[in-house]
């Protein structure tokens, strides 16, 4: 079964986090300095992403427990 944090967990965080680090290892292969600081934009947008996706999650996790609480 899939719960509301599945799709925001860290698992898909860090799923992004490889992206940026595969992102930046093209960096010095690139000889248009362009292209380099477009790709280094690039990686930086999916760390952000990675950032969002796990305070999310931790949101989501945080808000759930407090539900189970009751008021």
């Amino acid at each position: 079964m899939m719960t509301s944090t599945d799709s925001v967990g860290p698992a898909k965080a860090e799923r992004y986090r490889e992206i940026a680090n595969s992102v930046r290892a093209l960096i010095p292969s690139m000889r248009n300095p362009e292209v380099r600081d477009q790709l280094d934009v690039l990686a930086l947008e999916y760390e952000k992403l990675a950032h969002c996706l796990e305070a999310l999650s931790e949101s989501l996790r945080t808000h759930s427990g407090d539900a189970a609480r009751g008021p």
